[in-house]
């Protein structure tokens, strides 16, 4: 999947166009991922007309469609409107039971929810226009989203034009792990008329197999996190994007912690192909930036921010960190080495008395300021094989 970049270049008088819904498919391919994975749900926001809808049936349908399946359908659409009552989310008492004494010994079912998203049967809910639904089904929505919830609970990716902030449908917002608010470019016709059907369009998710498999490593990794290097990984960045949120608007609370937790480790296990691994993906990140119930896009741009300063302030930082340092060291090598570049055994013993001092200090000086991090480890470990072919009389920075 490309990278996502910037939706309008100017140059001059000069834009740069990108196709909808290409530009959506690369924001919500990371996010959708992460959700299938950590099954966490989806909420999408954006003007009518830019394809979420079909994108977000799309898929669901080439990962738990019947072409994945062995013929079975598991998606299920839900038209959330104003009427849409609890009988349409969770179902309802089968009559019979209030004319048949023997139903029960019969074995026929007490609770209906065939046509509903907790039919055991459905695994991907697409809510159509979620915020428009009223409010005696919004509540039966909440119940029926909730971790604890009675009823099966399938992976919900929903989408809406709007969302107007209310105390009622605060916990609704709070189901959603994700909630993407987009904004949509300049629209390429060229490009858009030339494009096949959504429907018919293959996107880099992960196999049914590959979420089951994910799915079992992580009911093994909740159980005992001590055990896996990967749980210091994730409480470093958690960490990091906490003291950054002190102050804002942006709260962690309970339920956000686990739910970070569940996308990082799977994402990290999905594309370390492992159950265990020693730094997050970049695709992780991309999906963390929706990671907080936004409410409007103002507070969507903020939590992104937050979220790629943690990030880019750390990268910017030891990238700048080593390059001063190698910089340091070539200087030395070069002091005592002769013109071709090379060190004899007397002036290679001077070099190394001079080159020790400044890696322990290197080392003290990048795990004092950032304790923990996973990527200080790997900046380590790279300057370490530098140093050590210099303590040799090699000079790799050449």
């Amino acid at each position: 999947m490309a990278s996502k970049t910037k939706a309008i270049v100017q140059a001059g008088s000069t834009f740069k166009t990108f196709s909808q819904p290409d530009e959506l498919v690369n924001i919500l391919t990371p996010v959708v991922t992460a959700a299938m994975l950590a099954w966490q749900n989806v909420l999408l926001i954006s003007k009518p007309g830019y394809g979420k809808s079909e994108i977000l049936s799309a898929m669901g349908n080439q990962v738990f469609g019947p072409g994945a399946l062995d013929g079975e359908d598991r998606t299920f659409v839900l038209p959330c409107t104003p009427s849409t009552l609890p009988p349409d989310i969770v179902g309802y008492a089968n009559p019979i039971y209030a004319i048949d004494p023997e139903a029960e010994e019969k074995g026929i079912p007490y609770w209906i929810t065939k046509g509903t998203p907790v039919d055991k049967e459905i695994l991907y809910c697409v809510l159509e226009e979620a915020t428009r639904i009223g409010d005696l089904g919004g509540d039966t929505l909440v119940h029926a989203m909730h971790n604890i919830s009675k009823f099966h609970r399938p992976l919900y990716v929903a989408n809406a034009n709007w969302l107007t902030p209310t105390p009622r449908n605060e916990a609704l917002r709070d189901r959603f792990a994700f909630t993407i608010w987009y904004q949509p470019s300049i629209v390429d016709i060229d490009a858009l008329v030339a494009k096949p059907a959504i429907q018919t369009w293959k996107f880099d998710l992960p196999t049914f197999e590959q979420i089951q498999q994910i799915k079992v490593w992580m009911n093994e990794y909740i159980t005992r996190p001590g055990d896996y290097q990967c749980n210091q990984v994730i409480i470093s960045l958690l960490k990091q994007i906490q003291r950054v949120c002190e102050g804002t608007e942006f709260e962690f609370n309970n339920r956000r912690v686990f739910q970070l937790r569940s996308m990082l480790y799977t994402m990290g296990c999905y594309h370390a192909q492992a159950n265990d691994f020693d730094q997050i993906p970049r695709q992780a990140y991309d999906a963390l930036q929706y990671a907080y119930p936004c409410v409007d896009f103002r507070q969507s741009s903020q939590w992104r921010k937050i979220v790629m300063s943690v990030v880019d302030i750390v990268e910017t930082r030891l990238a700048e960190f080593r390059a001063n340092a190698y910089q340091m060291w070539q200087e030395m090598f070069s002091q005592h080495a002769d013109r071709n570049g090379v060190i004899s055994q007397a002036k290679r013993d001077e070099l190394n008395r001079h080159l020790a001092p400044t890696w322990q200090r290197f080392e003290k000086e990048l795990r004092t300021e950032f304790p923990d991090d996973p990527r200080v480890e790997n900046c380590l470990a790279e300057m370490f094989s530098t140093y050590r072919e210099m303590l040799m009389g090699r000079n790799p920075l050449k």
